[in-house]
């Protein structure tokens, strides 16, 4: 047997082996330490770590998310994976692949940072605390930030994807759901999160297994599971054209461009549209049905949102002095 084969077998056999020693827990309802209460519970994350859990914040499919303290006192997010997946393998890895990521990335002002990590059957990772919303419920709450300043909301989407891209790797998951709206004056800074399904930019393909938000995925990843830069420019598009309009561009998926490539996607009118042409141009670049016919660098997705903004400006002004002399 080659060295292929005798890695998958391996694989194959430790989630056979994790079943078993899940269904023995469950069995005898002996789930330790993992399946306590965790609140007012102080979490050790390493030998030098530990997180003094207050409230559960969200449950996502993958994940719990936490507030806490650290040992200085301050307030900090612990991410843990899901105790119904922790004898997934494949499930765990992907958490753990994520949280790599993450510390790979380093500091950056519009990134989610890595704090520190914690091993075993339920891995889990203490990230920054942002005080504030997720770009979802700022764009469902119909937020003054969403109306006023979604420009540059969207600039440090892009800055923090180039930042990503730069250090290697996909994102994979854009989405609104993945950006954090921290409330700074008058103003905001915005993060973004969820490195779970990245992949480095060398890879081109990725498995049939793969998941993923279908309402933001391109058809090339519908179709074969291409990615590339492209990939992310689309669901930035997706996001841009939801963060304008309030609905999304498709109303199942990218596949309705699949099947009409050369119909370029629709504004519906009313006054829940604030996508002006040049926004709407911009939005149409992203959303391509061809990846090379998108922004094809984070240097030109950024110069094309920029262009967007002026233009976007100058549209309105214009509009309001017609308006005036009407």
């Amino acid at each position: 047997m080659n060295t292929t084969g005798s890695g998958l077998l391996l694989l194959y056999c430790l989630d056979i082996l994790f079943l078993v020693i899940e269904f023995t827990y469950r069995q005898r309802g002996k789930g330790g330490d993992m399946d306590e209460d965790p609140f007012d519970k102080t979490v050790m994350i390493n030998r030098s770590a530990a997180v003094n859990i207050i409230s559960l914040r969200a449950k996502g499919g993958l994940s719990e998310i936490y507030l806490a303290f650290d040992s200085a006192g301050e307030q900090v997010i612990l991410r843990r994976l899901r105790p119904e997946h922790r004898f997934s393998l494949g499930l765990r890895r992907r958490f753990v692949h994520g949280i790599k990521v993450r510390r790979k990335l380093g500091r950056h002002q519009n990134v989610v940072q890595y704090r520190a990590q914690q091993g075993g059957l339920q891995p889990a990772e203490v990230i920054e605390y942002v005080p504030g919303e997720s770009l979802k419920t700022l764009i469902l709450d119909k937020h003054r930030l969403v109306r006023e300043q979604p420009f540059g909301i969207l600039e440090q989407i892009a800055e923090a994807l180039a930042h990503m891209h730069r250090k290697g790797f996909l994102h994979l998951d854009v989405k609104p759901e993945n950006v954090l709206i921290e409330y700074v004056g008058e103003g905001c800074r915005a993060k973004l999160t969820d490195f779970d399904f990245s992949q480095p930019v060398s890879v081109k393909k990725v498995s049939r297994r793969f998941g993923g938000s279908v309402l933001y995925e391109p058809p090339e990843f519908l179709a074969s599971k291409e990615i590339s830069i492209g990939t992310d420019v689309f669901a930035f598009g997706v996001m841009t054209y939801y963060l304008f309009t309030g609905h999304m561009p498709f109303v199942q998926s990218a596949h309705e461009l699949m099947r009409a490539p050369n119909q370029e996607v629709q504004f519906a009118a009313g006054n829940e549209n604030r996508a002006t042409p040049p926004v709407q141009m911009f939005i149409r670049r992203c959303l391509a049905y061809r990846p090379e016919y998108r922004y094809d660098s984070d240097k030109s997705l950024l110069m094309g949102l920029r262009k967007a903004a002026r233009e976007h400006a100058v549209y309105l002004g214009k509009q309001s002095t017609d308006e005036n002399w009407s």
